[in-house]
């Protein structure tokens, strides 16, 4: 089952190193998510590259992946301005959508 959490972050950064996540934009949006199956080597997962979408936002600017570690993977969703979000799940296969409202 997955488990997650969002919020706006100033200054975001790897879990457990402390390092710095390099982003484009001017926010970004933590989302960091438990029960990932971290067995699988090669997870089905977005790459960020199509982030055109349905209305063709102009908010998000890109999906960075941050440390993967004991099923919890990080996911920062930088964005041109900070709007309201919702985030919820769907199944098979489990996942989760990440809606940012437009700017």
């Amino acid at each position: 089952m997955l488990g997650w959490f969002g919020l706006y972050q100033e200054a975001p950064y790897e879990a457990g190193s402390g390092h710095p996540i390099d982003f484009a934009g001017n926010a970004v949006l933590s989302v960091p998510v438990e029960g990932i199956d971290w067995t699988n080597p090669h997870p089905d997962r977005t790459d960020g590259s199509d982030l055109g979408g349905p209305g063709n936002t102009k908010n998000v600017v890109e999906v960075v992946f941050g440390i993967l570690f004991e099923g919890q993977q990080q996911v920062f969703v930088t964005v041109v301005d900070r709007t309201p979000y919702r985030i919820f799940p769907l199944s098979n296969p489990a996942r989760i959508v990440i809606d940012v409202q437009h700017a």
